[in-house]
């Protein structure tokens, strides 16, 4: 009886080992994580009393796409395309409540709140004046 109960504990502790020292799950991106990389996809400008339409932001002939890679510790990859050449850009990021800054590399320095967030979708707003609500272009990044 004594070595079926030691038997019995020993293989309870193994089982308990072995489930506690699984890799752990890679973290899934929660609605408002904002870690990942993000694709620009539309942009609009909007004025008061004044229509806006959507428009394309990359060009559908093109291989490469604008993007940003959100990295933890706020590292930042940018992808910026000109004339479908992709040129890599580094920087960093931070996010605060729902505003969101980006430095770029090449010195671009990008302050934008942050509209909405889902598991795909992210739409950033620019207000072109540091104290004005009313005239932004608004972007929605997808993403990948």
């Amino acid at each position: 009886m004594k070595k079926l109960i030691t038997l019995f504990l020993t293989g309870l502790s193994i089982a308990i080992i072995s489930v506690s020292c699984t890799k752990e799950d890679k973290p899934t991106n929660s609605a408002n994580s904002i870690e990942g990389t993000w694709q620009f996809d539309k942009k609009s400008t909007v004025i008061p009393d004044i229509p806006s339409d959507e428009q394309d932001i990359n060009d559908p002939s093109c291989q490469y796409k604008n993007y940003y890679t959100f990295k933890s510790g706020g590292v930042l990859e940018e992808g910026y395309v000109k004339s479908c050449i992709l040129q890599k850009l580094s920087g960093d990021w931070k996010k605060t409540g729902d505003i969101l800054e980006v430095n770029s590399s090449d010195g671009t320095k990008m302050k934008y709140t942050i509209a909405s967030i889902t598991e795909t979708k992210l739409t950033l707003k620019y207000y072109f004046a540091q104290n004005s609500t009313d005239i932004y272009s608004q972007y929605t990044l997808i993403r990948k």
